[in-house]
């Protein structure tokens, strides 16, 4: 029966197929490649399975197919699993049965009934593999791919630009004036930072409002604030960077180069130019953890895809530790230059 299953091609995906065969059949098959793998089951199989024994099934793979051996591997581990599942099951109900006197006849017809309704549900339920299809957006869709990409683009240089027209030189006589009101540089910086959110804050929602009933943008209203709330938080954590940037140099053209080409490289590593599925796997491994590509995909899936959830924890921490690094630098360098 357990064989019968496991020849069901519907639970085992288009790619793996299962058959019997003779353990020299298998071997053979092995010799000229036409087999990935074979599973041997032991003597006496089902008679530990009712006694509570252990019961392995061994797995001899093809060693010119090593990948498609380890699907094999991964397979069998998962039947095993539904197969040491229903055995705690039945033995559960043996125990009960050897209790109440019932005869030996009689208790085996009852566990092989109840193995077989437990085990073709734990396998029945579910694929014992599951197939996912991935779609590359930037292929399948490019213009609503770029589209986003390009929005996004500009509202980074949105935050870059206000940000940059506030930070310009102050006149001396401005500054000692600050001084002799007790405003410091933090507070001077934190005041930029809560402006430049504060304006483009309200471009994202002109500009989300022309999308939705200007353009007829298929876009829900509570994923169009949730897409706000990702570029509002990303944004906080950029202009979080650039004020740390503008604590720590004090050359304002060597500080806006440095600015600059730290937005630059945000916006190259988030994907919005080059979608990172091209990037190099050693690059696409740490490109993930950037709160740019953070943000990017998620807005991408909410807007191109419809997805109503997406989960703030990595952006709403990286802009936690980004304010605290900058409040230590911007304390530490108002003490130097105490």
């Amino acid at each position: 029966m357990v064989i019968d299953m496991m020849e069901d091609a519907s639970q085992l995906g288009d790619y793996i197929h299962m058959t019997a065969l003779s353990e020299k059949e298998a071997k053979e098959g092995i010799r000229s490649n036409t087999l990935s793998a074979y599973v041997v089951f032991p003597d006496n199989f089902t008679e530990s399975l009712y006694k509570g024994k252990s019961v392995a099934l061994s797995i001899v793979g093809n060693p010119k197919q090593p990948i498609e051996s380890m699907m094999i591997n991964e397979l069998v581990g998962s039947i095993a699993r539904h197969i040491r599942t229903s055995q705690a099951n039945i033995l559960t109900i043996y125990d009960y049965a050897t209790e109440m006197g019932i005869s030996a006849e009689r208790r085996h017809a009852m566990l092989f009934e109840q193995f077989t309704k437990f085990l073709m549900f734990t396998i029945g339920k579910d694929n014992v593999i599951t197939e996912e299809k991935l779609i590359n957006q930037a292929s399948a869709s490019p213009i609503h791919y770029y589209s986003v990409a390009s929005l996004f683009i500009v509202i980074t240089v949105w935050f870059f630009s206000i940000y940059s027209l506030l930070s310009r030189e102050t006149p001396i006589q401005i500054s000692r004036r600050m001084t002799l009101y007790g405003v410091t540089l933090t507070e001077q910086i934190l005041a930029r930072i809560l402006t430049s959110l504060t304006v483009v804050g309200t471009l994202i929602i002109l500009t989300l409002f022309l999308l939705i009933y200007g353009m007829k943008l298929e876009l829900e209203i509570h994923n169009a604030i949730h897409v706000f709330f990702i570029l509002l938080i990303f944004g906080a954590i950029f202009l979080f960077i650039l004020a740390i940037i503008n604590t720590l140099i004090h050359t304002s053209k060597f500080r806006i180069l440095v600015q600059a080409a730290m937005m630059i490289g945000i916006i190259l590593l988030s994907g919005a130019i080059i979608p990172t599925i091209y990037f190099p796997l050693s690059l696409q491994k740490y490109s993930s953890f950037l709160f740019s590509t953070e943000a990017l995909q998620a807005i991408m899936d909410i807007i191109m895809n419809q997805g109503n959830q997406f989960d703030y924890n990595k952006l709403v921490i990286t802009l936690i530790v980004s304010f605290f690094i900058f409040i230590a630098i911007s304390i530490w360098k108002g003490r130097v230059f105490k």
